[in-house]
This record gives structure tokens, sequence and C-alpha cells, in this order.
């Protein structure tokens, strides 16, 4: 039997830092050994070579939703902001402690409102004018569950109109800006989706979807990973020539994602708030 101690919350801490300072921190790959036999690590699995995946994830280090979105965020910002998201990153873990679950709830929510918000802004730029009839039912389902995650009140109900307005979107779909407005309705039904779904994949796919939504807003789509199975049916016939400006599109919206989740936890923390 190992009589390895149990790594400490601040023993994490100190792991994630060494990783960062070491430039240790990759994309696209959980753990992996380069050819100088140093251990490359994601943003999460920096914290702990216990952590082989989000739900491995200590809950006195990050709440489980947290952890479902720091790999899908390291993932999808550019090769060159990656230090720059894990030093964010492991700056606000020496501080968020102090956080409980009533500041925690208010970050989802306001990350949840957040990712929705950024979805209606990229996707309305490729609406054209006259805005079509699928964008009012888009823009209205998106506010009203804004409105719900706000109220705590009618969640159901405009998860439901959300999805509705998602499909309505998706069967005009022949050009950019029908697909963008799905994806927008998408992130707001992905957001409601409390029922069926942890509050931390929620929060993973209303992200995902404000990514696709920039990416479709400027007339790129691509297949993604994450999603390649619903995304396969619009992406094939615009990949090859727009692949470039996809991936610059959606590594600037993941960035997007990145900042509004350290803004929002940055509002809870107390301004005498000092590592531990």
């Amino acid at each position: 039997m190992s009589d390895r101690k149990p790594l400490t919350r601040a023993d994490r801490i100190t792991l994630a830092m060494q990783a960062h300072s070491e430039h240790r921190i990759i994309q696209h790959n959980w753990r992996v050994q380069d050819n100088q036999g140093r251990v490359l690590v994601c943003a999460l699995a920096a914290f702990g070579p216990d952590i082989n995946s989000a739900k491995h994830c200590p809950a006195d280090l990050m709440p489980q939703w947290v952890a479902e979105l720091i790999p899908a965020i390291d993932d999808g910002i550019a090769a060159n902001q990656v230090q720059w998201f894990s030093g964010e990153l492991i700056t606000r873990a020496r501080k968020w402690h102090v956080l409980d679950d009533a500041a925690w709830e208010r970050i989802r929510t306001g990350f949840m409102i957040a990712g929705i918000k950024q979805a209606i802004a990229a996707a309305s730029k490729a609406q054209p004018d006259p805005v079509p009839e699928y964008w009012q039912q888009v823009t209205t389902a998106c506010n009203n569950v804004i409105e719900a995650l706000q109220s705590g009140k009618d969640l159901a109900a405009a998860r439901a109109a959300a999805w509705a307005a998602a499909w309505a979107a998706a069967r005009a779909a022949e050009t950019a800006a029908e697909t963008a407005a799905w994806a927008a309705a998408r992130a707001a039904a992905w957001a409601a989706e409390t029922a069926a779904e942890t509050a931390a994949e929620a929060a993973a796919r209303a992200a995902e979807a404000a990514a696709w939504a920039a990416e479709t807003a400027a007339e790129t789509a691509a297949e993604t990973a994450a999603r390649a199975a619903e995304a396969a049916a619009w992406a094939a016939a615009w990949a090859a020539e727009t692949a470039a400006a996809w991936a610059a599109e959606t590594a600037a919206a993941w960035k997007e994602i990145a900042v509004t989740l350290f803004a929002l936890i940055d509002a809870e923390l107390p301004a005498e708030n000092v590592d531990a």
C-alpha cells in the first residue's frame, strides 16, 4: 500500500505554478512526455498527477463546472495564449479558496448569461438586412433564458423556447447567418439545460456554442473535436476554403470566454484577499 500523502490544495497550486514557470502547459493532450523527458500537461492536469479528467479534480480546489471548462478553454485559445491563460488561472486559483458556494453560483450564472450574450453578439453580425423572422425568435428566446437565469423562474419554459428557436434556425440554415443564429439559440438552450445535465456540462456547452457563433458569424466553419457530429452537416462544405479564418475567430471567442470567467471571479474576490 502506498504511503504517499494526499496532495493538499497548496501542493496542487505549487505543482501548477511549477508547470507554468517551466512552460510545460500544452494543448490537445492531457499529459505527455517530451523528448527531453519533461512531463507536459494541460492546464487542469497541471494541478496534480492524479487529475486525469475533470471529474478527478478535487472539490476543494475548484467547482466541477470550472474543472470542465479549463481543458476546453486551454484547447480552444490560440497557441500563443496558453501561457497567458495558465498564468491567469493560477493567479486566481491561489486566491479563490475564500469563495463560498453562493459566490461560485453567482459566477456560474454570470458566466452562462455572458456566454449567451457573446453568442448573440457574434451571430448578429452575420444576419442580413432586413432581419429574418427566425432571428427575432432566436433573440427573444435567448433573452428569456437570461431573464430566467437571473430570476431562477420559468427556466424549463425558457429552455424549451430556446431549443425551438435553435431548430427553427437549423431548418432555415443555408447560410452563415442562419447557422450563426442556430448556434446562438443553442447557447441559450444549453445554459438552461439544468434538468437533464449537470451545471458543469451546461456551462461548458454554453461556452462552446458562443465560440461556434463567432466562427459562423465570420462565414466560416469546420469540424470541431468536441462537436464534430453536430457540426458535420454544415462544416464540410466550408472547411477547405475558410479554415484559417475559422481558427482565428474560434480562438478569439475562447479568449473572450476566458476573460469573462476571470472577470466574474475577480468581482467576487475580496480586495484584501491574499494567497493561500
